[in-house]
């Protein structure tokens, strides 16, 4: 199960292994710190990690969520 993560984009977007980025437009999911030979974005592009910077792209946060694996 997963839960929602809260976050403020000014302050940047909170990386984990336990950590997803969603993309609320296309249903994409990408891990929050993938691996190079992970694909590191969301098929309609609201969502990407450049993984050799360690950044996040977003381009509608309407359509965007962070979830963490709930231990439950």
């Amino acid at each position: 199960m997963r839960v929602p993560v809260p976050f403020d984009p000014k302050s940047g977007y909170p990386a984990g292994p336990s950590l997803v980025y969603v993309c609320l437009a296309c249903d994409g999911e990408i891990p929050s710190m993938p691996s190079h030979d992970e694909a590191c974005r969301c098929r309609c592009g609201n969502v990407a990690v450049d993984v050799d910077a360690g950044r996040a792209s977003i381009r509608d946060h309407a359509a965007f969520r962070i979830e963490r694996e709930s231990a439950d």
